[in-house]
């Protein structure tokens, strides 16, 4: 992919492209450090240290996913970070829906498509005095096609890709590309609930048994629905009813 390959991106991103890097994330921290104005687009064909939620690696093999990270600066309080993650979400989510892939959001950051990941999402950033966010890096991974000899062992159970190898169509990274960049500038400009009603329908946990993960032990719960600022509302055996801000939930060994 070239610069030149990208007439009609919004005026607001400035591309950054790389044919390989540690991780889109960190190059993007590097330059909000630095000063940079906020939407920097940083692509890359590969990662050799691609970064997930809680520590994990995002296995990020050359020229079979879509990596990339939008540098922020947002005029939000550091708890209401959830709401870039959740319209990045949303981006994808309608991008592959647009293109006939019929996945969904399990929250708050991953989509999936017939129950295998092929989409996570990482929003890091640097709070100000004030408690606001001083810059935020959204990171966007998409598999796009099968990994030559399939995915890595303790991969193979859970990942998935929009394409078999041999069926990814030319230019489909860029196009892909530029249709979640057109949908999440059009959701960042709005207000901080606006994408709500589609999120919740691209979310349909509500009245699923989960696990509920990274606080200690996982423990069972109900979820009820996603609330109004995207926390996820479950139900504990017990009774008693909580609203989650952060964590991560499973749903398939329940």
């Amino acid at each position: 992919m070239t610069a030149a390959e990208w007439g009609g991106l919004s005026p607001f991103y400035r591309l950054i492209l790389l044919d390989s890097v540690d991780s889109t994330n960190l190059y993007a921290k590097d330059l909000a450090r630095q000063g940079e104005a906020e939407g920097a687009v940083v692509i890359a064909r590969s990662q050799n240290a691609g970064r997930g939620r809680r520590g994990r690696s995002f296995y990020s093999p050359q020229g079979d996913g879509l990596y990339m990270s939008v540098l922020l600066r947002p005029t939000l309080p550091a708890c209401a970070s959830l709401t870039l993650t959740t319209k990045a979400a949303v981006a994808v989510y309608e991008a592959l829906r647009a293109r006939g892939f019929p996945c969904e959001v399990k929250w708050v950051n991953d989509l999936l498509l017939r129950g295998r990941k092929v989409c996570g999402i990482l929003t890091e950033g640097q709070t100000n005095p004030r408690g606001r966010l001083a810059w935020a890096v959204v990171g966007i991974g998409v598999n796009l096609r099968e990994p030559d000899g399939g995915f890595p062992r303790e991969l193979a159970d859970i990942a998935g890709a929009l394409y078999a190898r041999e069926a990814l169509p030319e230019g489909a990274a860029r196009e892909l590309a530029m249709d979640i960049l057109a949908r999440f500038h059009g959701l960042y400009q709005g207000a901080e609930r606006c994408h709500l009603a589609v999120y919740r329908a691209a979310c349909p946990v509500a009245g699923r048994r989960i696990l509920v993960l990274g606080r200690g032990e996982p423990r069972e719960a109900l979820a009820l629905g996603i609330g109004e600022d995207f926390g996820l509302w479950v139900r504990w055996p017990g009774g008693g009813e909580e609203v989650l801000s952060s964590g991560e939930i499973s749903t398939r060994f329940v």
